[in-house]
């Protein structure tokens, strides 16, 4: 049973080293909240909304190019900034809170 457990969990883990899918970069984008006041960056949710999808698909490249390990170093960069980096934490905290709740890892207090 508990090498059972060890298996399964080692199957979650590997799925959370995946790339991140246009469907969770959708639903990032989709908890965010449209009318907020672009950053310094300029780049509004707006914006991001209104991308058609070849583009959208362009910019979560970008973050899954951030996820790449650069000759198996094991280090990730991330250099994304303002509502541009608030999707890509939305796309990660979304995948963790899925394996938390999925896996039972808190308890349930």
């Amino acid at each position: 049973m508990i090498a059972e457990d060890i298996h399964h969990r080692g199957t979650v883990f590997k799925d959370l080293d995946c790339l991140f899918s246009t469907n969770e970069f959708n639903i990032a984008l989709s908890q965010s909240r449209k009318n907020s006041s672009p950053s310094l960056d300029q780049i509004s949710y707006a914006m991001l909304f209104a991308l058609l999808t070849k583009y959208k698909e362009l910019f979560l490249n970008l973050f899954n190019r951030f996820l790449e390990k650069p000759n198996n170093s094991g280090f990730r960069s991330v250099s994304l900034l303002l509502c541009a980096f608030k999707i890509f934490e939305k796309i990660v905290y979304l995948r963790l809170q899925w394996l938390v709740e999925s896996q039972a890892i808190l308890p349930q207090e």
